[in-house]
């Protein structure tokens, strides 16, 4: 009885440890893809507005900037879809 409560104390201790691990990977993870996507969407919000009269384009990086997820989504709709958006 003894050995098998010293056993689940081990096997405790080591999955909070494999736990604590894992969280910090998912951290690390999840920033990683946000500072690319954020980086992706200035680039393009940069890239795409250089040329226009009409779009500020130190506006649009820094509308891109803040909505990453949105700014792409309405460009790729833009350019495959609409077929306005020259870059």
């Amino acid at each position: 009885m003894n050995i098998i409560k010293i056993f689940n104390n081990y096997i405790m201790k080591k999955n909070f440890e494999c736990k604590k691990y894992l969280n910090s990977y998912i951290l690390f993870r999840h920033t990683l893809f946000a500072v690319a996507f954020q980086v992706l969407a200035v680039y393009v919000a940069y890239k795409c507005n250089k040329r226009t009269e009409t779009n500020n384009k130190y506006l649009s990086a820094l509308l891109a900037f803040l909505f990453p997820d949105i700014y792409l989504m309405q460009a790729g709709i833009r350019k495959f879809f609409l077929d306005d958006y020259k870059c």
